[in-house]
Formats: structure tokens, sequence, C-alpha cells
């Protein structure tokens, strides 16, 4: 480290250690003007509770068990955490409508189901795939492209494991093809 031509290094040393006292002693001073704006603080918001309280509710408060004011000052603080995340528009509408009830808790499976669900009908009602996000296909309701396709071969394989011939869907017994080809049949007799 290079010295200073004109103070040694000892004294850069001791003013140091002065500064750093300096610190500590504005610290502490610091702290304990924090500590007296505190106790003041409390005494305010002390004065305006007793302006707002009457005597017997005053009476109340004080005669109250323990266990019942730590109660009430949880309940009072969950209250106040809830409404201090609502806007003010929120709170200013009065009691929510019936349909905001708060859902049940789901067991884990259920609750899956429940989300997939909502995911879906979400999905499909602003013109996307009920599976994946992409829009859906111009000749379906529900499925995008990829999926429709997907479905279709799973139909597939359903009808052929039931045994019913793939192409034959317009010769069966109830379709307007199979009624069309069964009257001329009856005609040619």
């Amino acid at each position: 480290m290079p010295t200073c031509s004109k103070c040694a290094d000892s004294e850069l040393g001791n003013f140091e250690l002065a500064r750093l006292a300096d610190v500590a002693n504005l610290r502490e001073e610091l702290h304990a003007a924090l500590d007296r704006v505190i106790d003041a603080q409390s005494l305010a918001v002390l004065a305006a509770w007793l302006r707002t309280v009457d005597r017997q509710e005053l009476k109340r408060q004080l005669l109250q068990s323990p266990d019942a004011k730590i109660k009430g000052i949880l309940a009072q603080a969950k209250e106040l955490i809830r409404d201090g995340q609502k806007s003010d528009k929120e709170l200013n509408a009065g009691p929510m409508p019936s349909n905001w009830n708060v859902r049940p808790c789901l067991p884990p499976g259920k609750a899956h189901i429940a989300a997939s669900l909502r995911y879906a009908e979400r999905n499909m009602a602003e013109g996307k795939c009920s599976i994946c996000p992409k829009p859906l296909a111009h000749h379906s309701v529900r499925y995008c492209d990829r999926h429709l396709e997907i479905h279709r071969q799973k139909d597939e394989r359903y009808l052929q494991k039931k045994g019913i011939r793939i192409g034959a869907h317009g010769r069966q017994p109830g379709t307007l093809a199979n009624l069309a080809l069964q009257r001329e049949k009856r005609k040619r007799a």
C-alpha cells in the first residue's frame, strides 16, 4: 500500500477508527430516535381509538380474557389483510354476489379433473382447441387439426375393435343413404 508523505499509516488507522466510532454513535442515536417516533405514534393511535370508543366498549375491552383478545386481534388482522388486497370498487360493492361463492376444496384427483374441464370450456369459448391453445379446425367445434386427427384415429380403432367396417357408415340402418338404398331395392322388386 502506498504511503502518504504527509501522514503516517497509523494516523490514517486512527482516523478510520474515529469515523467508525462516529458511525456507531450516530446509529445508536438513530435507533433511539426511531424508538421515540414509534412510541409517540402508538400513543397517538391509542388516543384516536379512545376518542372513538364509548365507556361501555372500553370496559368490555379491558375485562375481556387474553385468549378472546388474541382471537379478536387475529380476526381483525385477517379482515384487514383480506380487504387490503381488494380495490376500492370491490370494497364499496357490498356483499359478494352468490355466484362468487368460494368453491369447496376438492380431493387432489378431482381437483385436477375440474381444472382440466374449466380449461377446456374456457379455450372453446375463445375459439381454441379444448386440449391445447391452438385455434380450432375450420370444421370442428372442439379440436384443432392435430387433435381432431387423433380423435378420428381413436374412433376408427374403436369401430374396428367392435367389428364395424370403416366406410360402411352410410349403410348402417337408419341413415338416409341406407333408406334410399332400401327404397330402390323395393322399386326393382
